[in-house]
């Protein structure tokens, strides 16, 4: 597949993510539900936003956008390539919106009281599951670059590193008798034990940069299959 053949492809995708998050943030935000029968409110509810669900999915539309106005412009023929900030942004939150499935896949559903797949209903449907898949796939199958260099692979952990820190410190300046309250460590990382907080951290800022670095692996990958053809 040529490159113009590509990026059109992966404009479409780019604005179809935007379009998506914005629909699935405000069905969050509202907690309008659709798979399954419940109560709605006509109010928003900031809150959500305490989420790293919901914050990663409006990065990655944001940044989604940002992609295909580039991405229109070179197909418009107004510019002659797509900038090394839009692959290196793409990245960054390709790792973020990466993180939140895998989360949820492999820690949050397993251990929801209200069975696995209670985490994919409703706006989850598209925070966990459709929006990161989509996203993926336009990243690392029709946005191949050899513009993005190891050294960017860390601004990938960015935004994670931002979310830790307000995070943490929710947790630290809200315990109650020395413990962590559930009201702060809402995905109960810390069962419980502040000094969990000296594991947990670490882990998953390495757990992140993980990410990002394979994702670029595989994207650098890919361009070297596509050129090779």
């Amino acid at each position: 597949m040529d490159l113009k053949k590509r990026i059109k492809i992966a404009f479409v995708l780019n604005l179809l993510i935007f379009v998506v998050m914005f629909f699935g943030a405000i069905c969050s935000i509202f907690d309008f539900n659709f798979m399954t029968t419940g109560t709605h409110r006509f109010s928003p509810d900031f809150s959500r936003f305490k989420y790293f669900t919901l914050d990663s999915n409006i990065l990655a539309g944001i940044i989604s956008l940002i992609m295909a106005i580039n991405q229109g412009a070179f197909l418009r023929g107004k510019k002659s390539d797509i900038s090394k900030n839009a692959y290196v942004l793409k990245l960054m939150g390709g790792t973020g919106i990466a993180l939140t499935m895998l989360v949820t896949v492999f820690y949050l559903a397993p251990r929801s009281e209200f069975g696995f797949f209670h985490l994919f209903e409703n706006s989850n449907f598209f925070l966990h599951f459709l929006i990161p898949v989509i996203y993926l796939i336009s990243f690392l199958v029709f946005e191949r670059t050899d513009k993005i260099e190891l050294k960017h692979t860390f601004v990938g952990i960015i935004p994670m590193i931002i979310y830790a820190i307000f995070y943490s410190l929710n947790v630290l300046l809200h315990l109650e008798n020395g413990r962590p309250s559930v009201n702060y460590d809402i995905y109960g990382f810390l069962e419980g034990r502040v000094s969990l907080i000296l594991i947990v951290l670490p882990f998953m800022i390495l757990l992140t940069y993980f990410i990002s670095f394979v994702l670029w692996k595989v994207n650098k990958l890919k361009n070297k299959t596509g050129n090779s053809k």
